[in-house]
């Protein structure tokens, strides 16, 4: 143990002796510059501020309405107004001006060495303190009003996230000032503009003796030096290297090679035997609670196969032909040598992202996948929070994420902005299961807030995902069809930038099918492979062929 403390003795003293030499430094040079033009620097700065407060009120208040609007329901942003944040606004935005042009007039003079003008400097800058403490108490306090509304969809998790990305810059931007603040109240800034220093001395003259090393309790001086590095350590640190994207995701790596454009599978129609229809009957005095049981999506599992009307007999062995740049073995030019295919899910709040997750159900369609094709394939399936979709290096992205639960979708403002970041600028597609529950309507509130602008559509059955390298005339398999028969998706730049199944394809290819036939569990692993297919191909053109 001893060799910990010397260590972390070791660490502490290089630490705050950083922390100090860096002030002492700042403090030196400063030192050199006349204390008129430092101050009138400072009130500059403070205008400048103060104007960004002016500007970004409105604006911070039109995203936050836009933004509730798009989070699945227009309450939020109903709540928002009745809170009185848009009067507040206006206001902070009318003093931000007035102080603004305080800022600039003071700035003036601090060219007057006159105690009325010392006087001046120091009610303005208390009138920033005052403007910002205002400010900061307002804007965090609208994810707390949002969370007392809805705290099931405006979850603690956003509504602390929500705290942190507004909060921390506040704080940093409060530093300053508050420097500036402890410059006009010095001893020496009064004997400069009045001619006498005070009788005693003030907080601030103690505060400038913690950082010199002539003077103080040195104790003192090296407690308050950690505590400031903690501070910057624990807190403005970490936020700061957040907005950078360090380290990174391994690429998703096509496989190297060529292929033809679709695997030849010769598919031959099985007619569905007609089975007589059966009836669940319940007993409505059973002590048994069903979770949201409705009749309308009770369905026995002989009806799935009956329902599921494109059942095929597939002569498929081992093509490996798949992808694009002609004849050959299989792969895409511009691929990876070391290239395996991955399938990866998306994390997110408020409801279980991990449904059937993993080896016995995602693992079973990378299987058959590789047993198709021929193609490596990763030892497991792979989970990341959305955040981590940037984070792959450029032009390897995975070309499709998987996205599936049964419960409520929560993810926040920045989660959204990556997500259609994803899907249209990376090229990326969003692959969603309905798992069943009150899944398919948070999907709906979650493409309305990732596209505002549009809306999902019915995909046709003529649709080229349909085509290869399976081919289903009439179009996707509905499975359990919990909310619907027919795949739906949402297009961007000519291509399906989301396609989502409303029939809980991924349970179909669990071990053991959920009950469901060989013909069926068959026809959603050839499902999941034509969306892989699809993805692979569109990521590549727009990659490397465009």
């Amino acid at each position: 143990m001893k060799y910990l403390y010397r260590t972390l003795s070791i660490i502490h003293t290089i630490a705050a002796g950083t922390v100090r030499a860096v002030a002492s430094t700042v403090y030196r040079a400063q030192a050199w510059v006349p204390i008129s033009l430092r101050l009138s620097i400072g009130f500059v700065i403070l205008a400048a501020i103060s104007a960004g407060f002016w500007w970004g009120a409105p604006q911070f208040l039109g995203w936050s309405l836009s933004n509730m609007k798009n989070f699945g329901d227009i309450e939020f942003a109903e709540v928002l107004a009745k809170s009185g944040a848009p009067e507040s606004f206006e206001r902070i935005a009318a003093c931000s001006f007035g102080v603004g042009i305080a800022c600039l007039v003071t700035a003036l003079l601090a060219w007057i060495k006159q105690g009325w003008a010392l006087h001046a400097m120091r009610a303005v800058a208390s009138a920033f303190i005052l403007l910002w403490v205002w400010i900061f108490a307002i804007v965090t306090a609208l994810p707390s009003t949002l969370h007392d509304f809805d705290y099931e969809r405006y979850t603690s998790d956003l509504r602390n996230e929500d705290w942190t990305n507004l909060g921390i810059p506040l704080v940093a931007l409060v530093v300053f000032p508050l420097v500036l603040i402890a410059a006009v109240w010095l001893s020496s800034t009064r004997r400069a503009y009045t001619g006498r220093p005070p009788a005693v001395r003030n907080w601030a003259d103690r505060l400038q003796n913690l950082f010199r090393r002539d003077t103080g309790d040195r104790r003192l001086r090296g407690s308050a030096v950690w505590s400031i590095f903690i501070f910057l350590a624990l807190i403005l640190i970490p936020y700061l290297l957040s907005l950078f994207q360090f380290g990174g995701q391994d690429p998703y790596g096509l496989i190297k090679g060529k292929g033809e454009a679709a695997v030849n599978v010769v598919i031959k129609m099985k007619k569905p035997k007609k089975k007589p229809k059966k009836k669940m009957i319940v007993n409505k005095w059973s002590p048994y609670i069903f979770e949201q049981m409705k009749l309308e999506d009770i369905t026995i599992i002989d009806e799935i196969e009956d329902d599921t009307a494109d059942q095929y007999a597939a002569q498929v062995g081992k093509t490996g032909n798949m992808g694009t740049g002609g004849k050959g073995p299989g792969g895409w030019p511009q691929g990876l040598v070391d290239g395996r295919i991955r399938f990866i899910r998306l994390e997110y709040g408020g409801g279980d992202w991990d449904q059937d997750m993993g080896k016995g159900a995602d693992y079973n369609l990378l299987i058959r996948f590789h047993e198709i094709t021929g193609f490596p394939i990763e030892d497991d399936t792979e989970h990341i929070p959305i955040s981590e979709l940037r984070r792959f290096p450029k032009d390897r992205a995975p070309p499709f994420v998987f996205l599936t639960g049964k419960g409520s979708i929560n993810v926040s403002s920045s989660e959204i902005k990556t997500l259609r970041w994803y899907c249209i600028e990376e090229g990326g597609c969003l692959f969603i299961d309905n798992g069943g529950g009150v899944f398919h309507t948070s999907v709906v509130r979650l493409m309305q807030r990732v596209f505002p602008e549009k809306s999902l559509k019915e995909i046709a059955l003529d649709d080229p995902i349909f085509d290869a390298p399976f081919k289903f005339p009439n179009g996707a398999p509905p499975f359990w069809h919990h909310a619907g028969n027919r795949a739906k998706g949402i297009r961007h730049g000519g291509r399906w930038a989301v396609f989502y199944h409303p029939g809980d394809v991924n349970d179909a290819w669990k071990t053991g099918h959920s009950g469901a036939g060989k013909a069926v569990a068959e026809q959603a692993y050839q499902l999941g492979i034509n969306v892989m297919y699809y993805t692979f191909n569109q990521y590549y053109r727009i990659h490397f062929e465009e």
